[in-house]
């Protein structure tokens, strides 16, 4: 998987200053945010090895955002989950949360 991310065309392997000024921005934009700020069901999908994401962070977020409206669902995976050996889970808790966003 290194060697596939390395050779990768599209890879981000450096960025510019307009590029980190808008990922502050955003930061700031989601601090900002009030309770419940996103009124539409949301699925949070976390991989339980991460080594880049802080899981615990991001559920707290995500769960203010939504007002606790957020289901979050943690798979036995690394950081990119469509790349996991089996990629199935993944997978599946997307179509299952698109059918539950559907039905409501």
């Amino acid at each position: 998987m290194r060697a596939y991310l390395r050779s990768d065309p599209l890879a981000l392997h450096r960025a510019t200053a307009r590029f980190l000024f808008a990922s502050r921005q955003l930061d700031r934009l989601l601090r900002q945010a009030g309770r419940g700020s996103i009124a539409i069901p949301t699925a949070l999908v976390l991989a339980s090895r991460d080594r880049i994401i802080d899981n615990t962070a991001t559920e707290v977020v995500l769960n203010r955002l939504t007002g606790g409206q957020c289901t979050v669902h943690e798979l036995p995976a690394a950081h990119v989950l469509e790349f996991e050996p089996d990629p199935r889970p993944f997978y599946d808790l997307l179509i299952a949360a698109l059918r539950q966003a559907e039905e409501s």
